[in-house]
């Protein structure tokens, strides 16, 4: 799918029609997230237009299923938060180094601490100094 140079309303549309079938599948939630992670591995669309796009259906569809999409959009929501808090994660492990580094700590306590690897302490270094 990704070969197939859809255009970004394509695609869009393609999207919403995939929520739409997903919607009248009776999965459950656990296989329903692994379709809905690949199909947006295939259309990567930007937080607006998915947002545009629960907007549509929300006023398309019947309340019944409007209540299903939200628990669809609630697991994107769930992975999106989880992604954040990791890079969160990251980000604090290298404040610590930096400030680490900045009290002249050894590399290996560093390491020890924050669990970042040689060459990212290596990379930190060379940004602080």
């Amino acid at each position: 799918m990704s070969k197939m140079d859809y255009t970004e309303e394509e695609k869009k549309q393609v999207k919403k029609e995939f929520l739409r079938m997903m919607l009248k599948l009776e999965i459950d939630e656990a296989r329903m997230e692994i379709l809905v992670t690949f199909m947006d591995a295939y259309i990567g669309l930007e937080p607006e237009e998915e947002e545009k796009i629960k907007e549509e259906l929300s006023e398309e569809l019947p309340p019944g299923e409007v209540s299903k999409l939200e628990k669809l959009v609630t697991s994107w929501e769930k992975r999106g938060r989880e992604e954040g808090r990791e890079e969160g994660r990251e980000e604090g492990k290298k404040e610590i180094a930096k400030s680490m580094l900045a009290d002249g700590e050894d590399i290996a306590k560093i390491i020890k601490h924050t669990g970042l690897t040689k060459e990212e302490v290596e990379k930190i270094r060379k940004e602080v100094n």
